[in-house]
């Protein structure tokens, strides 16, 4: 059975999960199964910097939505986790920046189950580091003009061409995390279009 054959198929008791944390907003899966973790949503952006998704006080946190997104039909749905050293949270995104990362048939695919089981899948089409910022975890566009131009930039900041189409009419999902040590001010950014 293909990776992504087994992704599909896999079977999330987000009930369960309801009962451990309120905050469950999906699940995810990414590279290789390296990511493959719960996701979760509060008030703020800094609850989940230092706590699990069991709500222990813990340093490498979980990974969260942006608290401003509505749902999983935003425009642009942004998620932050730690860069841990042990690959765990979004340790492993530095791995998109490998030039031969995307040479694996689907490799450039984030998986994402919302709470209803519908199974999303997003494309890469950007990738870069930065200095910490608010305009790439913009989350909604007051006109298309806005959040045409808002594809352009990201789109032009891409350490590589990746040849993907994404156009106004789209929804992307936005990763956030440090590109350092613990302090850095840079960040690495993934950008993907969904696909399905």
């Amino acid at each position: 059975m293909k990776e992504e054959e087994k992704i599909e198929d896999m079977k999330i008791d987000f009930a369960k999960l309801k009962q451990t944390n309120k905050d469950i907003v999906g699940w995810m899966v990414f590279n290789n199964k390296y990511i493959n973790n719960p996701l979760v949503q509060t008030s703020d952006n800094e609850y989940y910097l230092n706590h699990s998704f069991k709500n222990k006080e813990n340093s490498v946190g979980a990974i969260f939505m942006d608290y401003r997104n509505t749902s999983w039909e935003d425009k642009n749905v942004v998620l932050f986790g730690h860069h841990t050293p042990n690959n765990t949270m979004f340790g492993s995104l530095s791995d998109v920046f490998q030039k031969d990362f995307f040479d694996k048939e689907t490799a450039d695919i984030i998986y994402i189950f919302d709470t209803k089981h519908n199974l999303r899948k997003y494309q890469i089409f950007s990738y870069y580091v930065i200095e910490s910022e608010e305009y790439y975890i913009t989350t909604s566009f007051g006109s298309t003009n806005e959040y045409k131009e808002f594809l352009n930039t990201i789109r032009r900041r891409s350490f590589g061409n990746r040849g993907i189409n994404v156009t106004t009419s789209d929804k992307i999902l936005t990763l956030s995390t440090c590109a350092g040590p613990h302090g850095t001010t840079k960040r690495r950014v993934i950008h993907a279009k969904l696909i399905k």
